[in-house]
């Protein structure tokens, strides 16, 4: 007999999720020896079960689970238990993690992803779906790949914005692979399977009850290094979901929206009790980005996408339809950025090609000022001068050039926007090239 078989054995018996499953297996080195004791009628000392729960695995024999690799042979599915080396690492390391995955796709990339969880409400608003495509997209362009739950709404639009954006995606089923559900969904779920996997505890069969949704969403969080919560009532799956992964000690994003809003109660809640508001995928991106610089792939557009974001956010500094101490070019610079981060979405969102090249060929410095408009400014030309040996903070530069600050903004920012400066940890302004 394989491991497979006697794993499937053990879940048919004790029920998918059960998390005295794994108390059992404390107790015995090998869970074929548990299958013999069960059959002899001979538990070790210590293992409490229901009556229900004996009555299983005494009568249940391994001929019984064979109809399991039967059926989802149909569908393709990968056999993976709790030992196997392909077993999601991510997995391995939540409470009561599952014996047994039955998967239809590819997740041997899982360990080299930045994943997370997106979930929202199924009665998705116009505004949830429009929040959800465009931090979506902002993402899956920046080097994620998107988790979600397959379901009607919010998922839905998760799952389809990074198909549209050639990003990996990952959806969890509260039901078997067999069965339709969510009814209609069968073109998605081909989809998702060419770029990335459909993923199930439940055996064959398992129809789509309400205590399946609780047990499933353990998993969605605890796959990902954060959830982001699109919309949600006050009462909702999703709540539970970002629930999951508070207690799982990952990270938790939510939507902000009007305090009036059904939809948005839970994602106020959220936020109330200490989730992350996120406005755009830079919220989301500056928690992820020290820590896993390798995995954040910002594209190439007409500027570094990360730089559009940043200085879409220097834009809260200042009213730009009224004065200010900020020259209409900066502040036609900051125009230019958001526009081209709404183009970055857009793009994804209709599937555009985005060339998100490692390699950049950049002109030299010179030919950089001169495209920029920038060679005969002598402030930048003092800037670029003191960034030579080594990056500077703000401070330092306009100590050493005698730059005012403002000003020393300004310039800095068309810089930066000419691709010729960069900001680095610490606070720091770094020549590029």
């Amino acid at each position: 007999m394989t491991r497979k078989e006697y794993y499937l054995w053990f879940v048919k018996c004790m029920g998918v999720g059960n998390p005295r499953s794994h108390q059992i297996l404390e107790k015995y080195d090998d869970i074929a020896e548990f299958y013999e004791d069960c059959k002899n009628k001979q538990l070790k000392k210590g293992i409490r079960l229901t009556e229900s729960e004996l009555k299983f695995l005494y009568q249940t024999s391994l001929s019984d689970i064979e109809y399991v690799f039967e059926k989802y042979s149909r569908f393709k599915a990968k056999i993976i238990t709790i030992e196997d080396e392909l077993y999601p690492c991510q997995l391995r390391n939540i409470d009561n993690p599952p014996l047994v995955l039955f998967v239809v796709g590819d997740i041997t990339h899982l360990e080299d992803e930045l994943l997370l969880t997106v979930v929202g409400t199924r009665k998705e608003s116009l505004y949830g779906r429009r929040a959800c495509e465009l931090i979506c997209s902002e993402l899956c362009v920046s080097g994620f790949s998107i988790v979600s739950g397959l379901a009607n709404g919010g998922d839905t639009t998760a799952h389809i914005t990074a198909l549209k954006c050639g990003a990996r995606t990952y959806g969890f089923l509260a039901c078997g692979l067999d069965v339709d559900y969510p009814y209609g969904k069968s073109a998605l779920k081909n989809a998702i399977v060419k770029n990335g996997a459909i993923i199930t505890e439940f055996l064959p069969g398992t129809s789509a009850f309400p205590e399946n949704f609780h047990i499933r969403n353990r998993l969605l969080s605890g796959i990902s290094e954060g959830t982001l919560v699109i919309e949600s009532p006050k009462r909702s799956g999703t709540l539970i979901t970002a629930n999951n992964a508070v207690n799982q000690g990952k990270d938790v994003f939510a939507v902000p929206a009007g305090i009036f809003w059904i939809n948005s109660a839970g994602t106020n809640e959220l936020i109330k009790n200490g989730a992350k508001p996120v406005r755009d995928a830079l919220d989301i991106i500056e928690d992820y980005l020290d820590r896993f610089p390798n995995k954040i792939n910002v594209p190439n557009q007409r500027v570094n996408l990360r730089e559009i974001y940043e200085t879409n956010r220097r834009l809260g500094l200042f009213d730009a339809n009224s004065p200010s101490a900020v020259d209409s070019e900066y502040r036609e610079a900051i125009k230019q950025a958001k526009k081209d981060l709404k183009k970055a979405g857009n793009d994804a969102i209709k599937g555009k090609a985005i060339d998100s090249s490692d390699e950049q060929i950049l002109p030299d410095i010179s030919e950089r000022l001169k495209q920029s408009g920038l060679n005969e400014n002598q402030d930048a030309l003092k800037i670029i001068d003191e960034l030579k040996s080594s990056p500077l903070t703000m401070d330092e530069l306009s100590d050493l050039t005698k730059i005012s600050s403002s000003k020393l903004m300004v310039i800095t920012t068309k810089l930066e926007l000419a691709q010729i400066v960069k900001k680095v940890p610490g606070n720091r302004i770094e020549l590029i090239g």
